[in-house]
């Protein structure tokens, strides 16, 4: 790589794209020089894998006072597809200062604002994109949507799934380049009685109210724990459960710590047809030798077999997710045997220095290409 490549995220830090900053991390333990630029911050916990100081704010868009200007043709393509002009500056200043470091490409995680701004900016600066499409992107696409994917040089995709949503939306071509999972220990099982862990954002894709109810049919022989939503989030106050909200990684990590037994996740397709990729919190808990419950929802059956490396229970029915808590309650062997199998699947196909070392290459072509 003869320069920096650069990342454009959205808001910095936000709990849910923490494997973006790995990633970044990632690539840069494999030789890659990553410049890290965000839209704007927030009050999220702060994980400790990038430094605010290692992410430079892009100003507002009457902040800007040097920039490249677009052309007509640009202007009126982005007016075309819903761009709201004033972010036109922001990506004037992005492509200065992208010319200015000698960046030679950028990444942008998502088909939203960011991806868009990334995309008006790389052609003003003759700077080839390369976007990651996940699933929400795609499913639901708002009107910036084809600008971004017209003007990328390469899109990856995180899954089967999402790279056949991409051809069927855009008639693109994709590279799917899966997400890497951190190594961890192995969690131990707590005690009586069976703990579940759960963690999202409380959205519809998630399936929080079939969860919520599975579990009310457990009764007492089923703990809850929800990291990422509130009590008041995940329906209210229910015996055994307990809800932290959002946190950062530490009280996630000692959540694991104190023993956990099933990761449950009952994903499914949401009212304005949103699905989840493949959740990343669910192959944290793979990568811990716990096992999964979830749904064959998006990409999720490219990770889970069910039987096999987790279960699979069909979306939005408490009743057979109940049944399948309660299997796994009464078999620990079961439990064990789909944790450690799960653990060496994402072990063995989602190691971070390959992945790293893949996307790298996906850089290098689209810079040399």
């Amino acid at each position: 790589m003869v320069g920096p490549v650069a990342y454009l995220l959205g808001r910095f830090p936000t709990v849910s794209n923490t494997f973006v900053y790995r990633e970044i991390d990632q690539l840069r333990s494999v030789g890659t020089a990553v410049e890290v630029y965000a839209l704007s911050g927030s009050d999220d916990p702060h994980h400790d894998i990038l430094q605010p100081d290692d992410v430079r704010r892009v100003p507002s868009a009457h902040a800007v006072i040097r920039m490249q200007r677009p052309s007509r043709s640009l202007v009126e393509a982005w007016k075309a597809h819903g761009g709201r002009e004033k972010d036109l500056r922001r990506a004037g200043w992005l492509a200065s200062q992208w010319a200015r470091s000698g960046v030679v490409a950028v990444h942008a995680h998502f088909l939203g604002t960011a991806a868009s701004i990334a995309a008006a900016a790389c052609e003003l600066a003759h700077i080839p994109l390369v976007v990651s499409v996940h699933a929400r992107g795609i499913l639901v696409p708002d009107s910036i949507t084809r600008f971004t994917l017209e003007r990328a040089r390469a899109i990856r995709t995180i899954s089967a799934r999402t790279s056949a949503l991409v051809s069927a939306y855009s008639g693109h071509a994709s590279q799917v380049l899966p997400l890497a999972v951190e190594p961890a220990p192995v969690a131990p099982r707590s005690s009586s009685p069976l703990h579940v862990l759960t963690v999202a954002r409380p959205v519809a894709k998630k399936g929080y109210p079939i969860l919520r109810e599975a579990l009310a049919m457990l009764g007492p022989t089923a703990r809850w724990t929800v990291v990422g939503a509130t009590e008041s989030e995940v329906g209210g106050s229910i015996p055994g459960l307990c809800a932290l909200g959002v946190v950062p990684f530490s009280a996630i990590e000692a959540v694991y710590q104190g023993g956990v037994d099933v990761f449950a996740l009952p994903c499914q397709v949401a009212p304005d047809q949103d699905e989840d990729g493949v959740p990343v919190a669910m192959l944290e808990a793979m990568a811990r030798g716990v096992p999964v419950v979830t749904t064959p929802v998006g990409g999720i059956p490219e990770v889970i077999e069910d039987g096999v490396s987790g279960r699979l229970v069909p979306a939005g029915n408490p009743e057979a997710l109940a049944d399948v808590l309660g299997t796994l309650r009464d078999d620990p062997t079961q439990c064990r045997r789909l944790g450690l199998a799960g653990r060496a699947h994402v072990r063995e196909t989602r190691q971070p220095a390959v992945q790293a070392a893949a996307l790298r290459d996906l850089l290098l072509q689209v810079v040399h290409g």
